[in-house]
């Protein structure tokens, strides 16, 4: 009977639509950056939402320049510099010449005509939300280093809609030229999703593949169970089990829409087992992307299967690898 009730429910997913069989492509705003003369602003492509525009909101000597894969500007004494490591994310490298440069360098994130809120977070790292609150990027802890490898203080303030970088050199009385500070920006931390009815036809499987930013953001915040704070983060210390968790979730039903339908969005998060199982994943990824490297584990994929109970039980999710 209980089989029978699934293969009912994967009958009635076919037919209005909810089936991953008539899977189409998710908008894509271009795989590089891009510059809008419009707005004098670097856009940077996103597969799961609008790209995002960032403009500098400082004095440029002249506009950005084309070099390659990279936009260039300058400025009093320094200049700008963005590059794409990964499609839905960008770096953009502040080089500080001399101890006239200026010490603060303001930027806005606009995505379709709206300037989005800088939010400082508790890790020192910066949510970009919409009008509505709703999370669209972020931007990684702020670091600043001078030519001969001294840490220069640095840190993010907020002032309205505009994020500002504090680099703290003009007291510094040994320091060597170019100092370099650079913010990253990340949009997307789901490269791709992927669904398929299971071989017994009782439930639906979830593939996920995570961006290389996901496992970067692992590596510069690893201070996992440094506290608790359930259900905000699992181990509240880590930087990258937080935003997988609390962001990434979204833009795996969002991607889960744009590739199927908002049907199948819908029986996706109707199941609670699937958010259980990738927040189980989210707080093990370090152990995936470490038996990926060390060439356990050639395809680190996020698996979520819906025939599994749904549990929260950290016992459960560490004794069973996530495969309870």
């Amino acid at each position: 009977m209980k089989k029978f009730y699934w293969l009912l429910l994967a009958a009635l997913l076919v037919a209005t639509g909810a089936s991953p069989a008539e899977a189409v492509e998710y908008p894509n705003s271009g795989d590089a950056l891009q510059f809008s003369a419009a707005t004098d602003a670097i856009i940077v492509p996103s597969s799961s939402q609008l790209p995002v525009e960032v403009s500098y909101a400082g004095d440029l000597s002249d506009s950005w320049t084309s070099n390659s894969s990279e936009f260039s500007a300058s400025m009093p004494d320094a200049s700008l510099t963005a590059t794409q490591e990964s499609k839905g994310s960008a770096q953009f490298k502040i080089r500080i010449l001399n101890s006239e440069a200026p010490s603060e360098y303001p930027f806005l994130f606009t995505q379709n005509g709206e300037i989005l809120q800088p939010q400082l977070n508790r890790f020192g790292a910066v949510d970009l939300l919409d009008q509505e609150g709703n999370y669209v990027a972020f931007v990684l802890t702020p670091w600043a280093k001078s030519n001969d490898g001294q840490t220069v203080p640095t840190e993010f303030k907020v002032e309205g809609r505009t994020l500002i970088q504090v680099v703290s050199f003009k007291s510094l009385t040994s320091i060597t030229y170019p100092i370099e500070a650079d913010p990253y920006l990340g949009i997307d931390l789901i490269s791709s999703v992927y669904a398929n009815l299971n071989t017994s036809g009782t439930a639906y499987n979830l593939k996920i593949a995570v961006t290389p930013w996901a496992g970067v953001l692992y590596v510069m915040y690893p201070t996992a169970f440094a506290n608790f704070s359930w259900p905000y983060v699992l181990s509240g210390g880590t930087y990258g089990v937080y935003l997988m968790q609390t962001y990434g979730w979204p833009e795996v039903l969002s991607k889960l829409e744009a590739r199927y339908s908002s049907q199948f969005r819908g029986y996706v998060f109707s199941k609670p087992t699937f958010k259980n199982q990738y927040d189980c994943h989210a707080l093990g990824a370090p152990l995936i992307f470490a038996s990926t490297i060390a060439g356990f584990d050639g395809s680190p994929t996020w698996d979520l299967e819906g025939h599994r109970y749904s549990t929260s039980d950290l016992g459960v999710w560490v004794s069973s690898r996530c495969n309870w």
